[in-house]
């Protein structure tokens, strides 16, 4: 007896290939098995929307204006350039270019003029650049000699104190206000401090030392030049030590207006006792 693989089953339909398991698909006609339409019409057809740019057209409202979008060099809101030009609290450090001394005592006369006819911190700033120890000592020695040669010939004093007091004198009164300057954070150098004060106290003490001889007006013109020198040290001292100009006058005035202050408290606390020492004078003359 024989097996017909077929006995039971259904026919098989022609127009569908076999599978390898022996089974056959539905027909490609169901309507379960079909792919679902476009819902997009065909590229190109009037009923495809235009491709839209999402970027505002050049030039339009919308587009930002072409443009450098850093300052201007040199504008207000373009910063300077390091280190060449000042900007706030940017200090450069000095350079010093001293000159031979040959040259330098060469041009002596001119800084004296121009420091006394054209007084400023910026004269003096500019003045110091030349400073040497070599052309202090050389103006310090001959200012001594020429103020000791006056008090010899108007008998003011005798010549070795004259020398002294003309040679230290300015040394001791320079440093004095170069330390209370350097209290006040001054940045100036003591040889540039001392060079650009005998700039203007050597001619101005030689010509102080002509005028005390003469009677009444060359005390008020002494008057008149001291204070002049008071006014050119706060200038130097400004200019040398790169300080504001309240912070220098503050710096010059400070050891004056102490003085005057002790002055006036010690004269204060005095008075009584000499008031009655005066009293038992008078008292013991009586008698």
């Amino acid at each position: 007896m024989s097996y017909n693989p077929d006995q039971g089953n259904a026919p098989e339909d022609p127009s569908m290939p076999p599978n390898a398991g022996g089974y056959s698909y539905p027909p490609t006609t169901d309507p379960a098995y079909q792919l679902p339409a476009n819902p997009y019409p065909p590229t190109g057809d009037p009923g495809y929307p235009p491709p839209v740019n999402p970027y505002p057209p050049v030039g339009g409202p919308g587009y930002p204006p072409p443009g450098n979008p850093y300052p201007p060099v040199g504008g207000p809101g373009y910063p300077p350039p390091y280190p060449n030009q000042p900007y706030p609290g940017y200090n450069p450090p000095l350079q010093f270019t001293p000159k031979p001394l040959k040259e330098t005592l060469k041009q002596l006369p001119r800084q004296y003029w121009r420091v006394l006819s054209h007084p400023g911190a910026t004269t003096f700033a500019e003045e110091q650049m030349t400073a040497s120890w070599g052309a202090i000592w050389v103006q310090v020695i001959g200012y001594a000699i020429i103020i000791t040669i006056l008090a010899a010939l108007f008998r003011r004093s005798t010549v070795p104190v004259s020398f002294v007091l003309a040679f230290a004198g300015p040394f001791i009164g320079a440093g004095i206000f170069w330390l209370i300057a350097k209290a006040f954070r001054g940045q100036g150098h003591f040889l540039q401090y001392m060079y650009c004060y005998f700039l203007y106290s050597v001619p101005l003490g030689i010509v102080l030392n002509l005028l005390i001889p003469i009677p009444i007006v060359g005390a008020l013109l002494a008057l008149i030049i001291g204070i002049y020198e008071l006014v050119l040290l706060i200038f130097m001292t400004a200019g040398v030590h790169r300080m504001s100009g309240g912070k220098a006058t503050l710096a010059v005035l400070i050891l004056p207006i102490g003085l005057i202050l002790l002055s006036c408290i010690i004269s204060i606390i005095a008075l009584p006792f000499l008031m009655h020492a005066l009293q038992n004078a008078q008292n013991m003359q009586s008698y």
